[in-house]
């Protein structure tokens, strides 16, 4: 955790990272059972393994004592990013390690948490254990239960489009700058989507990028049709 502390001082980049979590050949202390997202009004419990999925939907409201408003603040000194809404968007995931909770000071044991949630029951205390990573995902999930909204419903697709009922609308969801395992490129997509609305007539285009966390930048696809510029600057097409 000292080596992330030197990074996200000094480096200002949120591609060079120590993820606190084990990999195939590195044993690090486990993560807590649940997943944290900041909205607006707080951090909430979006996520949990079984045992604990009594929690989803209850907010944050202190870790081992601390307000978690404070924790997330303290949290940002291990948090690599390229900016501060990069600590509103990984922090929440740091705080699921107590290994990176307790280098800022905010928890005292690497194998124990205790949290103080709040939801419609009123609120309580509840000390978890560590266990092994189950969920590295810092985007808000759907709901349990129920139908997802439009927006939620096909977060893991790269990229996707829907003709809205009002047809003169489509809804082009792009989550990730990097062509699909299978199926069509994302420049297949675009072109698609430029066809299809020019021979509709399509007035509007929504472009939800809520999800994306990023990829090749040279995979943007351009739904005007025109290529993105080249590292020197030319299009691919020669034009100026």
């Amino acid at each position: 955790m000292e080596l992330d502390k030197i990074m996200a001082a000094y480096l200002g980049d949120g591609h060079s990272a120590l993820y606190p979590m084990s990999t195939a050949r590195v044993e690090f202390p486990g993560l807590l059972p649940v997943r944290f997202y900041n909205f607006a009004d707080g951090l909430f419990v979006v996520s949990a393994q079984p045992a604990h999925e009594d929690l989803v939907g209850a907010r944050l409201v202190a870790v081992d004592g601390h307000p978690a408003g404070e924790v997330l603040q303290r949290i940002a000194a291990v948090v690599p990013r390229d900016n501060e809404q990069g600590v509103d968007w990984i922090g929440p995931f740091y705080m699921m390690s107590p290994a990176a909770l307790r280098a800022v000071g905010m928890a005292a044991s690497l194998e124990t948490v205790a949290l103080t949630v709040e939801d419609a029951a009123g609120r309580r205390d509840v000390t978890l254990e560590t266990g092994p990573h189950f969920d590295f995902d810092t985007r808000v999930p759907p709901a349990p239960g129920g139908t997802p909204p439009r927006w939620l419903a096909r977060m893991n697709e790269n990229l996707w489009r829907e003709t809205l009922p009002e047809g003169d609308s489509v809804y082009l969801q792009f989550n990730k700058a990097r062509d699909p395992d299978s199926g069509p490129t994302l420049a297949a997509l675009a072109h698609s989507l430029r066809a299809g609305m020019t021979a509709r007539g399509t007035r509007t285009l929504i472009v939800d990028v809520r999800h994306n966390n990023g990829g090749g930048r040279s995979r943007e696809p351009s739904a005007s049709g025109h290529p993105r510029p080249g590292p020197d600057g030319a299009r691919a097409d020669g034009l100026p």
